[in-house]
């Protein structure tokens, strides 16, 4: 079968597509800081992620750099992400040992710090993508029942935080009315 003039321009334009170069991208700096790591991990750079991430944390345990909890604990996650993309799996689950219990721990309370905070701000800040991982890991290295009990233990979680948010929402809802209510009944009496 000949090709016809139609499948010669396509295969032609491939070829063109094939044979452009790229214009290579700008050389950026690597920071030191969760910025750097950011950037090394959207580049998917596991290896230098995992090594930055694991300096910018001991800077900041000689208070080199003076990162919030928040930022702590984003480096610590890049740290643990790096890991398991790289399969280090027991390198990622020292990291998030390290770290303790992220329910009871003071440390990962807003209200600890009000220095960085506002008093508004409550609760945990563990990201929720740290609890995640930390149950999926003990699948990654074969210990499924733990893996499994720890989601079940994150969806009540879960399960609790939306009723709370439900809860709230409700009696948000009937302060409104209340308020509605109480400005109809002003309006009522004045028109009276």
């Amino acid at each position: 079968k000949q090709p016809t003039e139609t499948h010669l321009l396509i295969n032609i334009k491939k070829m063109e597509t094939i044979n452009e170069t790229p214009n290579p991208p700008e050389e950026v700096t690597i920071t030191e800081d969760i910025y750097g790591i950011k950037i090394l991990m959207s580049g998917k750079k596991w290896k230098k992620t995992v090594k930055l991430a694991e300096k910018v944390i001991n800077m900041n345990s000689k208070k080199e750099n003076g990162l919030k909890p928040h930022e702590i604990l984003q480096v610590n996650l890049c740290k643990i992400l790096g890991c398991i993309k790289l399969k280090l799996y027991k390198l990622a689950f020292e990291q998030i040992k390290s770290l303790g219990t992220f329910e009871s721990n003071k440390f990962y309370l807003f209200q600890t710090y009000p220095q960085f905070y506002p008093k508004e701000l409550r609760g945990n800040m563990i990201p929720f993508s740290l609890k995640v991982l930390r149950a999926e890991l003990p699948a990654l290295t074969g210990n499924y029942s733990v893996s499994l009990d720890m989601f079940y233990s994150l969806q009540f979680t879960c399960q609790q935080n939306i009723q709370l948010l439900i809860d709230d929402i409700e009696e948000n809802n009937n302060n409104v009315n209340e308020e509605d209510e109480n400005e109809n009944n002003s309006n009522n009496n004045r028109s009276s």
